[in-house]
């Protein structure tokens, strides 16, 4: 068969599997989202091996995939009803920061009352305040009064915003790779990867919108337009909170001046976009409830199930918090680490760096490897990280993640209430077994590159 048929039949069976996957499915209908899922990430990978994709088509095809998710509410994640209680707090002129679900009163209209309850039993975060920085807020807010209590068109406009971003964020991709000189088409590793498509416009996550910043920063890194950089940085860790821990590697790749003036970029534009929603308690309602997320949310670890388990053995009770406390100290020592080894100290005070994009994403992405697999808690979406900074050097150990990763979705599978039912899936050995195969899959795939790259080194 003619190999431009081949591509385009499977253009449309992707098109068609992404809105099953979306519109048609229930969380817990495990087998077909893995089904769908699996032939996926074999036609993904078919089209990384023969990427005839033009520019246009690029484009295309990766707005097609995407608008087809437009139709629906998420259907693998709640976290979008958070987003819409916040959106409309600030449309009633209400700081999002200072409001607790369980303890404080909406104070509804009459005409109100069956939106805010339905948005309130939707929630998963019922004792917490909003975890969400500012630019995601401005976001929510925008969408809230473009909607009004409307909650479909609330998600709607949130996918909208999304889709601009990831349209955005690919035209820039498209932009770097032309600025360093690489095949362009490479964007489709981003632009057609199933774990993209599905968990940013289809379930409503904004790391897309996080990662348009941090490559808009990289791109005027790579221009040594140092000032454009910090702000741009800044507003990405405005997003996500994620890039802080990439912010010691700046000092190895732009020099001490240079450094300093980015750094305090990055903090300007984090105090500005902060202002609007100042309070005395801002600071402390926010960072209680991140250090309620770290001690209280376990999901598809790997370290920190073993550690946890040891714990145990130790103290007979969960020491998920002490756990927690010494992996983020290895994660900043992992860092340090990478951004100071081999460092030539002189070149670093007299300014005589080159900003390197290849070595700044390669260091960048081992450094959120090693934050992953600590971690206590590793939602699917996390990895579009890797998947995005995985472009700019060869590795495809992030890319065979970003497939396996449905695996933990198990947790909330049909299955799991069938053959559990009493139990959560922390108490489930079904579960674990899942997130072994997970995490076996990813390591013996790692150990058979090293061992290929090794066996071409003695040829």
């Amino acid at each position: 068969m003619n190999p431009k048929i081949i591509k385009y039949l499977l253009i449309l069976v992707s098109t068609v599997i992404y809105f099953v996957l979306n519109n048609l499915i229930e969380r817990g209908d495990f087998a077909i989202l893995i089904s769908g899922v699996i032939i996926l990430g074999g036609i993904y990978f078919y089209f990384l091996k023969h990427n005839t994709f033009s520019i246009k088509e690029i484009l295309l095809f990766a707005f097609l995939f995407r608008a087809v998710l437009m139709i629906s509410p998420p259907n693998l994640s709640d976290d979008y009803y958070r987003f819409v209680l916040d959106g409309q707090l600030q449309v009633k002129n209400e700081n999002p920061y200072l409001f607790n679900p369980n303890i404080d009163d909406y104070n509804p209209k009459e005409t109100e009352i069956k939106f805010y309850k339905e948005v309130y039993e939707g929630l998963n975060s019922k004792n917490y305040y909003t975890v969400y920085t500012p630019l995601n807020q401005y976001i929510f807010k925008l969408s809230s009064y473009l909607s009004g209590t409307n909650l479909n068109k609330n998600v709607f406009y949130l996918k909208f915003f999304i889709l601009l971003f990831e349209m955005a964020l690919i035209i820039l991709l498209l932009k770097m790779l032309k600025l360093l000189k690489r095949k362009e088409n490479l964007a489709i590793i981003y632009a057609f990867n199933p774990l993209v498509v599905i968990e940013l416009v289809g379930n409503v996550h904004f790391e897309g919108m996080m990662l348009f910043f941090l490559l808009f920063s990289l791109y005027f890194l790579q221009k040594n337009k140092i000032i454009f950089a910090g702000i741009l940085f800044g507003m990405a860790i405005n997003t996500k909170l994620i890039p802080l821990i990439f912010l010691p590697l700046i000092l190895r790749y732009v020099g001490l001046k240079k450094s300093v003036v980015f750094y305090f970029f990055v903090g300007i534009i984090n105090v500005l976009l902060f202002a609007p929603f100042f309070a005395p308690e801002l600071f402390a309602n926010f960072s209680s409830s991140i250090n309620l997320y770290f001690k209280s949310f376990e999901f598809n670890a790997s370290l920190y199930y073993l550690f946890r388990e040891i714990g145990y053995w130790v103290s007979g009770y969960n020491q998920i918090n002490v756990i927690n406390k010494i992996s983020s100290f290895l994660v900043l020592g992992t860092a340090l680490f990478i951004a100071l080894k081999n460092i030539n100290v002189k070149n670093i005070i007299q300014g005589k760096t080159n900003f390197n994009t290849t070595e700044f994403t390669q260091k960048a992405a081992l450094i959120l490897f090693v934050y992953f697999l600590l971690a206590s808690i590793l939602t699917p979406w996390y990895v579009i990280n890797l998947v995005l900074l995985s472009i700019f050097f060869t590795n495809r150990v992030y890319l065979i993640w970003s497939i396996t990763v449905f695996l933990s979705y198990f947790a909330y599978s049909n299955y799991m209430i069938e053959f559990f039912p009493n139990y959560a899936y922390h108490d489930s050995w079904l579960y674990y077994l899942v997130i072994f195969i997970e995490y076996s899959l990813l390591i013996f795939y790692y150990l058979y590159t090293k061992k290929k790259s090794y066996a071409k080194l003695q040829e």
